[in-house]
């Protein structure tokens, strides 16, 4: 167990210093993050999550979001993670969520917000909503 968490430090660790010059580095994530690829009996719509993911809002935050689990049939383990802005903290939310039967995830919020998550290639679409508010923002995939 000892080995196996040190182990994992170390990814983290490696891979935070090894990341690509447009990771953003000032995005909190957790200490004990890891991943794996989706299981081969995985439907391509659920297995298109696959990856580390990041983007900005317009006019707001920078977001990380890491898939690290396939789950269940159609669940996902991920964490949503967004930089600081002038009205909050940088923080990052770890999620059990489920792919609907349209290919989305959608993360909803205590506040009322809600983020919607839809593959398309290369790229996720993310869509925030809260009462009449809106914003979107394209979330690339890191090699």
């Amino acid at each position: 167990m000892v080995r196996t968490s040190f182990f994992i430090m170390l990814l983290v660790a490696g891979y935070a210093a090894a990341a690509p010059a447009n990771f953003p580095r000032h995005i909190p994530l957790p200490d004990d993050l890891a991943t794996a690829p989706p299981p081969v009996s995985a439907p391509p719509e659920i297995a298109a999550f696959w990856g580390t993911w990041v983007g900005s809002w317009p006019d707001s935050a920078d977001v990380v979001l890491v898939i690290e689990e396939f789950i269940r049939p159609r669940g996902i383990k991920l964490v949503y993670a967004w930089g600081p802005t002038p009205r909050q903290p940088g923080r990052w939310e770890r999620r059990d969520v489920e792919v609907g039967g349209d290919g989305t995830i959608r993360i909803e919020w205590p506040s009322g917000a809600n983020v919607t998550l839809t593959p398309r290639g290369d790229t996720i679409h993310a869509a925030w909503e809260r009462g009449f508010r809106r914003n979107e923002t394209i979330l690339r995939r890191l090699p």
